[in-house]
């Protein structure tokens, strides 16, 4: 090329940044606080759906100074992704990168090589890299028709040491070059929704249940239920909240108030044990199943004694079909001594919370904020207040002695404890709607007490309701009980109330007879002062009265008093 050819030429170029500089921090209402910046080693965890502000430059060779003259004119000009790290979790319902510019979660453009107005906001949880690159502020440099050894820079390249041609990466990138790298983020949840709460007391759903050995029985307790759902700050189910990807382990603390007659105070939020008069100290059991598993297939919690220890929500609770939510069903009960009664106890189940050590995340002033329930969430509501009476089917006597003839009366009954309180105590534990004081009370007008013994006069012995007898067991077979069981009347529905007066037991042997019956009940029916099994049972010898002298009930229910004993039976006072 000669001089007069030279004249006028000229060759258009582009002078790029080196690098970016990138600060994850929180807003000014905490502070500013930092969370990492791209040569921090270890990456940072962030919180879902969490708004954080980046605070980028865009850098000379070797310094963070800013490169004052590199500027975009729209968000297109970048290219901000999420590459998702599946870590070994092939199970995700989310593993796609996040181009962030297409799907709005990044905010900002460069400005005179500060990025202005800069954000990073995502709606999911995973393990993730953040990148950063402009592959169009070069594109002068670039060969128009693709050629990639004409052009001016290395596409596809943000390297900063040249090639054997001289030429640069044309793209600006993190992670092209040591202490600019990309950065590590892995998401958790903001918060957890419990919801679809609910509260039942089974069978029946009355407001008072009776105390009962779950082991034995999970037909009787009261029913927590509630779906935990693992959310972002803006209310979306966390897809990737899983077993198969990135769930955790989740802890619900029960918060309750709990009236006992200890000290006579009704409605305290903890309690350092459940006593009987006698020293017998009563637990709290739990059965706890998950995603609607049969409760009487889950193992007892037998370790359970205390109402405030914590709730367990294994990570593998977080089926993957479930995509970030989990159900469970918490059944209750006072583990009964059958030996032992206890007066009420009345609980009013206020609100589940939640919390994760595992999942907490840089957010909020904190580099580890543990995140809990989402406001307002987690209450039980209405008719959530419950109380455990202990309950008995008794015989009015056990030893009836000579009956003349060969049928007796033997009536049974249902009976509440409460012992060695003050009546209105008693009367308050007893209500059959604690928050109706019109509702009256479980063992109905007209019952006295009889150390400490009330007749259940609102007992439903229909089927699924309160529970009842089973079978009547005679010790041999020419005796028998009527009705039968299936024939029995309800002892609601009796003209007596809470009573069987109907009852008889019959022989048809030559007589004299002896005879014993023993009741099979529903377990949380049983009671019985010194057998270790608490069933109830009578006894009585069926006589012609040609024996002498006797004391018993004859065939109309009636005492004969011929010089009998005149003992207290130690009945119930009706």
């Amino acid at each position: 090329m000669g001089e007069s050819e030279s004249y006028g030429y000229s060759d258009n170029f582009a002078i790029r940044p080196a690098n970016y500089r990138v600060r994850v921090q929180d807003t000014p209402a905490y502070g500013d606080k930092l969370y990492t910046v791209n040569n921090a080693p270890g990456g940072v965890t962030l919180a879902s759906g969490y708004l954080y502000p980046l605070i980028a430059l865009a850098t000379m060779d070797g310094s963070d100074i800013k490169a004052d003259r590199y500027t975009n004119l729209q968000a297109q000009e970048l290219n901000v992704t999420l590459l998702f790290n599946d870590l070994g979790m092939i199970l995700c319902d989310d593993s796609n990168d996040s181009d962030m510019i297409a799907n709005s979660t990044f905010g900002g453009l460069f400005q005179d090589g500060e990025l202005m107005g800069g954000s990073l906001v995502h709606h999911n949880v995973g393990n993730y890299t953040f990148h950063l690159e402009d592959i169009n502020w070069t594109t002068v440099d670039q060969d128009s028709s693709g050629d990639l050894a004409l052009g001016g820079c290395v596409r596809g390249s943000g390297t900063n040491t040249p090639d054997a041609k001289g030429r640069y990466g044309c793209n600006i990138a993190t992670g092209a070059e040591a202490n600019y790298d990309d950065i590590a983020m892995r998401f958790e949840p903001y918060e957890y929704n419990i919801t679809n709460t609910g509260i039942v007391s089974i069978p029946s759903n009355k407001a008072y249940l009776y105390m009962g050995d779950i082991n034995r029985s999970t037909e009787m307790g009261v029913i927590l239920s509630a779906d935990v759902i693992a959310q972002g700050m803006d209310g979306r189910q966390l897809t990737n909240y899983t077993v198969g990807c990135m769930a955790n382990d989740v802890a619900l603390d029960l918060n309750y108030l709990i009236s006992t007659d200890r000290n006579m105070s009704f409605d305290r939020p903890s309690y350092d044990g459940i006593w009987t008069e006698d020293g017998k100290r009563y637990d709290f059991k739990r059965v706890i199943s998950y995603n609607y598993f049969a409760l009487n297939t889950v193992p007892v919690d037998n370790n359970e004694s205390n109402l405030s220890r914590v709730i367990p929500v294994p990570r593998e609770k977080f089926l993957d079909v479930k995509k970030g939510e989990t159900h469970l069903d918490i059944l209750y009960n006072i583990n009964k001594d059958l030996n032992h009664p206890m007066n009420p106890v009345r609980v009013t189940f206020s609100d589940l919370n939640a919390t994760s050590v595992d999942s907490a995340s840089s957010m909020k002033g904190l580099d580890s904020f543990v995140p809990f329930a989402k406001a307002n969430s987690g209450h039980f509501g209405s008719n959530n207040t419950k109380t455990f009476m202990y309950a008995k089917v008794a015989p009015y006597e056990e030893n009836y002695g000579d009956v003349v003839g060969s049928s007796a009366s033997t009536p049974i009954y249902v009976a509440l404890y409460c012992g060695n309180m003050p009546q209105a105590w008693c009367d308050n534990m007893f209500a059959i709607n604690p928050m109706d004081p019109s509702s009256g009370f479980a063992f109905g007008s007209g019952s006295f007490a009889q150390d400490g013994w009330y007749v259940a006069r609102d007992h439903n012995s229909s089927p699924n309701q309160d529970g009842g007898v089973i079978a009547f067991v005679p010790d041999e077979p020419t005796t028998s009980v009527s009705p039968t069981v299936g024939n029995l009347p309800n002892f609601v529905d009796d003209p007596y109330v809470g009573r069987l007066e109907t009852l008889r037991t019959e022989t048809t042997h030559l007589l004299p007879r002896e005879a014993r019956i023993t009741v099979n009940l529903d377990p949380w029916l049983l009671h019985h002062p010194i057998r270790s099994n608490g069933q109830p049972f009578w006894r009585l010898n069926f006589t012609d009265g040609n024996q002498g002298i006797i004391t018993g009930i004859g065939e109309t229910g009636n005492v004969l008093d011929v010089g009998g004993d005149t003992r207290s039976s130690g009945k119930i006072d009706w």
